[in-house]
């Protein structure tokens, strides 16, 4: 008699082994969406309308202050009034102006003391005290005069400013030995085929 019993073959001997590593398709299930927010409230544009009657300088600190930040006017324009300009280098005052004037642009920075990391020795400073500089026209013929805002600024009508929050600020001294200032070396960015 012959023995019904055969040796395996080698196609059961291939389904019968177990497969080594992971299941087919394992590594490729799709990963959950992960979103970083980072918010940059660093600047902050804004566009200003200053009603007639009110102090152009006063406003602008006013608001940054009720914001907590500083703020860095860009341009600002209208119809302004009872303006002084002082000399930048002197600080004394040069003339009043009655107006209303044109004023075709404004421009400058207020640092809140509130925010940022300087020191309130820094900040009690002058330097670092509201600094804006104006430019105003009269007559027809386009007579442009202007210096560093000294007091008030008042508008004659309604006044944009284009400006920005600064939520940070760093002040940054130059190092003095000697009655020298020590060059501070700035980053150097380069734009090539800025089109």
């Amino acid at each position: 008699m012959s023995d019904n019993r055969s040796a395996p073959s080698s196609l059961s001997q291939n389904v019968a082994k177990k497969k080594r590593g992971r299941p087919q398709g394992s590594k490729n299930r799709p990963k959950p969406t992960s979103i970083i927010k980072e918010e940059s409230n660093i600047l902050e544009p804004i566009l200003i309308e200053i009603p007639q009657g009110r102090d152009v300088v006063e406003s602008l600190i006013n608001l940054a202050r009720s914001h907590q930040a500083g703020i860095s006017v860009m341009s600002g324009s209208g119809f302004v009034y009872d303006v002084t300009i002082i000399n930048p280098i002197t600080r004394a005052l040069n003339f009043p102006i009655g107006g209303p004037i044109y004023m075709k642009s404004l421009m400058g920075t207020y640092i809140n003391p509130n925010i940022g990391q300087a020191s309130p020795s820094i900040l009690s400073t002058t330097t670092i005290n509201p600094f804006f500089s104006i430019t105003l026209s009269s007559g027809d013929k386009e007579h442009l005069f202007g210096g560093v805002v000294g007091g008030k600024l008042m508008t004659a009508g309604n006044v944009l400013i284009t400006a920005a929050f600064v939520k940070k600020s760093k002040v940054h001294r130059p190092h003095i030995n000697n009655g020298k200032f020590h060059r501070i070396k700035l980053p150097l960015i380069k734009i090539d085929n800025f089109e």
